[in-house]
């Protein structure tokens, strides 16, 4: 009788045992989502609670707070740029460095660019690449780190641009008409620049437009700001709302110092708004929107006849 009680206990014990097993491995938390982090070389890092959203069309990363720190010093050879590295969880995805916007001579990593030195200052990085480079590949859009905003809801698609046809005008052979669409693809509405309100002048001088450029020489043909020069100005007069999921196509005209030669020229076109960590100075949020804040650029595109 007694060892069929030890028995009956023996079986009690081991079950009752299962039991908290069974709730503590119930109990345990999910394994976290991959994560994203940014990691400055002067020991800032940046995580996704730091992050309102990541644009993948501008590979734009939007912060909740303004990010200052200083990213250059004087190297024994030159200028030495701060080092930065993107994480998703244990793997890095690639690396960079902080680099002024302003220098003629473009790095052949990706970097992130910044409108003044030695000092960064925004609550907007602007993650670069040039395309002229292929090596290393870039990766800023990089599935993991697609996957990991898409994750945690920071993931935003911006807007495109299609430029459906490019031709001389028939007014003036100095002229060269550019008919372009711009898409939203997000759930938000974007405030971007408008052609037609803000005008020839103002919309070469911010954007700088259409830029022609001689197939054989490689030289750039300058537009004709008249007298009145090339003074960006770029405010709520200049700008327009698109809606979420919609799309809206401009006609603009980019005129030259000299006749055009349609089969001459290739031609790249712009469509920049900085808003926040440029000298465009307008607030990101607006009431019913969002002020886009990134830069397009279309190259190799050819002169055609106008399509009657």
């Amino acid at each position: 009788m007694a060892m069929k009680s030890l028995s009956e206990l023996s079986i009690l014990v081991i079950a009752i045992s299962l039991l908290v097993i069974s709730c503590k491995s119930d109990n345990n938390p999910l394994p976290a989502d991959p994560e994203f982090s940014l990691k400055f070389e002067n020991g800032i890092i940046i995580n996704e609670k730091d992050i309102v959203f990541y644009d993948s069309a501008s590979c734009n990363l939007f912060l909740k707070n303004k990010l200052q720190f200083n990213y250059v010093t004087k190297g024994i050879s030159g200028y030495d740029f701060l080092k930065f590295s993107i994480h998703v969880d244990k793997d890095t995805i690639y690396q960079g460095i902080v680099y002024p916007a302003f220098l003629s001579v473009v790095p052949e990593t990706p970097f992130i660019e910044s409108d003044l030195r030695p000092d960064f200052d925004s609550d907007i990085i602007p993650l670069r690449y040039h395309r002229r480079y292929t090596s290393p590949e870039d990766k800023r859009n990089d599935p993991r780190i697609i996957s990991s905003f898409e994750s945690s809801n920071l993931l935003k698609h911006g807007i495109s641009c299609k430029v459906d046809s490019i031709y001389k005008s028939s007014d003036n052979d100095s002229s060269v008409v550019c008919v372009f669409t711009i898409a939203n693809h997000d759930d938000i509405n974007y405030y971007l620049p408008d052609p037609n309100k803000m005008g020839y002048l103002n919309f070469s001088s911010c954007m700088m437009g259409l830029n022609l450029i001689n197939k054989n020489t490689s030289e750039q043909i300058s537009l004709n700001f008249g007298p009145a020069g090339g003074n960006p100005v770029l405010n709520e007069n200049g700008i327009l709302l698109l809606k979420s999921k919609s799309k809206i196509t401009f006609t603009y005209a980019s005129k030259y110092e000299m006749a055009i030669n349609k089969d001459l020229y290739k031609c790249n076109f712009n469509y920049s708004f900085y808003g926040g960590y440029s000298v465009i100075k307008i607030p990101l949020n607006q009431n019913d929107g969002r002020v886009w804040a990134g830069d397009i650029h279309i190259f190799n595109l050819n002169i055609t006849e106008r399509k009657k």
